[in-house]
């Protein structure tokens, strides 16, 4: 009897490690990675995914791998187990794609879009996933070809002009990305408020169109903080707030103008903004009226350059003259209680954006040189002045009308002393002077 208990046993314990050893785990691996993995065929259902993955395979046989994955062509391996183990299977899989060929001489410097993507000039060979897609060449603006042709896997499809007299593009539609880039703040402080830059803008139909020339009405609201570093004889701070400024701005592409093929990202900028209304001046240390008002102005003009990083965003610099006019109204002795500063500088800025459909958030950064600071200036000593400025904001594009809402500061640093010794004489070791504001920006393109 427990001879029989012990045969039984022996028994069991074979039968356990052949159907342990039914099976044996093989790794998939794929070229590109991500594929879907089936055994056998297709009706077994899916093995694993996405590759690389393992599989569990019959031990002792040979099994049929397929592989599959969107926009390559189906790919096949096997596991063979008859005369040992595999560790791995690699599979390499072929882009499912033919080939547009755009070498006509119709089509010469057209941009070639497909499904509304850039895909270069012609002439040139696209490679593009087999299927029904819409075709678009624009050679200066006007679409030459226009189609729905469907690509075979692995052949050509010639591109020819099939419209005898191009038809100019149909009215810009609400853009896939934005076409507004202000450049840097449109403020009080002279920030720039471009409102357009060289942001392509997608059209639904037949393709992109660029900019040439944009224009725009600016309203802004400014406020002022100046304050002196260990004053004698002078008002410690100074505050402004609420001046109004309106304008108007412009901004052309020359290189798009004249249809050239480089530098179509450079524009001239200009600005002129006025003071709408003139406030106040409080002074410390009891916010006492000095009895002058505000006169505040700004004029940019600057060269840009814009450029665009695939579609996730764009980097721009810029760089040109800015004034802010921070002066006043009074009588001699009512000006010269008040920081009476007109700066002139040189500026060079640099910004970056994102691209989020018609919608584009902005930030910039930038330096300022000033060359002339006015009547302040001349109440000190060989006085020294930097400037700095920083904006963000939100820019806008549908159809021909663009906008923008921004917010921006501008900080001058002075390093100052005295005129002339004396207990009597106004002095101070520095001041700063920051001039912040919010601006909106509404305009029309071409």
């Amino acid at each position: 009897m427990g001879r029989g208990l012990a045969t039984l046993a022996v028994l069991a314990a074979l039968c356990g490690v052949a159907s342990a050893d039914s099976t044996r785990k093989v790794e998939i691996l794929t070229e590109p990675p991500g594929a879907t993995v089936y055994l056998g065929d297709l009706e077994t259902g899916v093995a694993c995914t996405p590759t690389p993955c393992s599989v569990e395979a019959p031990a002792g046989k040979r099994t049929a791998v397929i592989a599959r994955k969107d926009g390559y062509v189906e790919g096949y391996g096997s596991i063979d187990l008859r005369h040992g183990s595999m560790k791995s299977v690699s599979i390499t899989l072929e882009a499912a794609t033919g080939t547009l060929v755009c070498d006509d001489s119709g089509l010469a410097g057209g941009t070639i879009l497909v499904d509304d993507v850039d895909k270069g000039k012609a002439p040139a060979h696209v490679a593009v996933e087999a299927g029904a897609h819409h075709v678009v060449v624009v050679v200066k603006g006007r679409a030459v070809y226009d189609e729905f042709p469907k690509i075979e896997l692995g052949h050509e499809y010639i591109v020819k002009p099939n419209m005898a007299e191009p038809a100019p593009l149909p009215p810009k539609q609400t853009p896939t990305v934005s076409a507004i880039e202000p450049s840097n703040g449109d403020d009080t402080s002279g920030g720039s408020d471009d409102p357009n830059a060289t942001k392509v803008a997608k059209h639904a139909e037949t393709g992109p169109h660029e900019m040439w020339i944009a224009g725009g009405g600016v309203f802004a609201v400014g406020f002022r903080q100046f304050k002196y570093d260990n004053p004698k004889n002078l008002a410690p701070t100074e505050d402004e707030g609420g001046q109004v400024l309106v304008g108007p701005s412009i901004q052309i592409w020359p290189m798009r103008l004249i249809d050239s093929d480089h530098l179509r990202g450079l524009s001239l900028y200009g600005k002129v903004l006025f003071g709408a209304n003139s406030r106040a001046v409080l002074q410390d240390p009891n916010n006492m009226p000095t009895g002058a008002q505000t006169f505040w102005g700004n004029i940019e003009i600057d060269l840009q350059h814009r450029w665009e990083i695939g579609d996730a965003g764009a980097l721009e610099l810029g760089g040109g003259f800015v004034r802010d006019q921070l002066v006043y109204k009074g009588n001699t002795d009512q000006v010269a209680n008040v920081p009476y500063a007109d700066y002139m500088s040189m500026r060079i800025g640099v910004k970056g954006s994102l691209h989020l459909g018609p919608i584009e958030p902005y930030a910039s950064v930038e330096g300022r040189i000033p060359f002339s600071e006015g009547l302040l200036a001349t109440r000190f000593s060989k006085p020294s002045v930097t400037g700095a400025g920083a904006a963000a904001g939100l820019a806008a594009a549908f159809g021909p009308l663009v906008a923008r809402f921004e917010a921006s500061i501008v900080y001058y640093s002075w390093t100052l002393s005295p005129l002339a010794p004396g207990p009597t004489q106004p002095s101070a070791d520095g001041a700063s002077d920051a001039i912040e504001s919010i601006s909106l920006l509404v305009g029309l393109s071409y």
